[in-house]
């Protein structure tokens, strides 16, 4: 079984078939040469680039897919026994092949750590797009790596996980408030109000 495979048996089957469909590209009937904006994009280190303005050192994604899961035992008379612990499944990642391929395969390869991940989903709105949400990986490693065509898969285990939704006034034009939380899996420490670099710059475009 390809580790494609695996990370879609994770999640089932319509899982699998909502996959096939958005790597389809079929989805929307878009003009040659008209520019879509990415629902998401992917940034690591010197790794991704891209054209899109604010977001150079960003590469547009096709899909992503997180987890946690809280590991419980039982005794014979079902009641809870250990501690519960929380454990994060590794992310994976979908998008087209390009030049960060080799780099990401290498990575894999040598198990180069990667320092910061960051993961951004974004909607078109007002003639332009607008951040919806963003999570931030640290201490990273790329896990599993496999291209399919002109699509890569790949995953990676972290660390420590920051998951911020943005949240806009009614114009979509400012930003209203963050809602966030930071948990670091090494230290099962949890901050439900995580300051970081994504987030001031995500409040620095609602101004």
């Amino acid at each position: 079984m390809s580790s494609a495979d695996r990370v879609f048996g994770m999640f089932g089957k319509n899982s699998k078939v909502e996959k096939s469909e958005a790597n389809s590209d079929g989805d929307l009937n878009v003009p040659f040469g008209a520019a879509r904006t990415p629902q998401f994009i992917i940034k690591a280190e010197s790794i991704f680039h891209s054209s899109m303005s604010g977001y150079e050192d960003y590469a547009p994604c096709l899909w992503f897919e997180l987890g946690s899961a809280r590991l419980n035992t039982f005794d014979s008379s079902d009641h809870f026994t250990g501690d519960g612990r929380v454990v994060s499944k590794t992310t994976s990642v979908c998008m087209k092949y390009g030049v960060w391929s080799p780099l990401l395969h290498e990575n894999l390869v040598k198990g180069y750590p990667i320092s910061q991940v960051i993961i951004k989903r974004l909607a078109t709105l007002n003639s332009g797009f607008v951040e919806l949400q963003a999570t931030q990986y640290t201490d990273a490693f790329i896990t599993t790596y496999e291209q399919r065509g002109d699509k890569i898969f790949f995953t990676f285990s972290f660390g420590k996980i920051t998951d911020a939704q943005i949240v806009y006034d009614n114009t979509g034009r400012k930003v209203t408030g963050i809602n966030a939380f930071e948990f670091d899996y090494t230290t099962t420490l949890v901050n439900t109000n995580p300051k970081t670099e994504f987030m001031d710059e995500v409040e620095a475009r609602g101004e």
